[in-house]
């Protein structure tokens, strides 16, 4: 026969163990109820204002420019190297930076001090243009 403290030394032992198990019930759960994919906000008030029309124009560093649309998590540029669509990325340091990427183009739009700056991010070949809202 065991005696009572050795019987609560064993009770104890359990303790530990049952806290564990449920811990990772918990755990697993609530990692299944987290969405794996990543929702994006809502596109800004500046990038629906113009929705019609030729869309914001912008001027770059380099010469040049474009103008964009925004429609539905996308951007429509249109420019001396003709039409890219680009689809919303995750990105974006404040609310009012948003990032828009294809396979040629990534563009980060919202900059500056007044939100007004642009940077255009050509993949092939490699080039840079910082670029203002007109």
């Amino acid at each position: 026969m065991s005696s009572p403290s050795l019987f609560r030394f064993r009770r104890s032992l359990n303790r530990p163990a049952t806290s564990l198990l449920a811990a990772a019930v918990i755990t697993l759960l609530t990692a299944c109820a987290t969405p794996t994919s990543q929702t994006l906000p809502p596109p800004t008030a500046a990038e629906t204002a113009q929705t019609v029309g030729a869309g914001l124009a912008y001027r770059c560093d380099r010469g040049g420019g474009f103008n964009v649309h925004f429609a539905d998590n996308a951007a429509m540029l249109t420019g001396p190297r003709g039409r890219h669509e680009l689809l919303r990325d995750a990105g974006g340091l404040t609310p009012a930076q948003t990032v828009y990427s294809s396979a040629q183009l990534r563009v980060e739009f919202g900059l500056g001090v007044q939100s007004r700056e642009a940077v255009l991010h050509e993949r092939q070949p490699q080039a840079v243009a910082h670029c203002v809202k007109n």
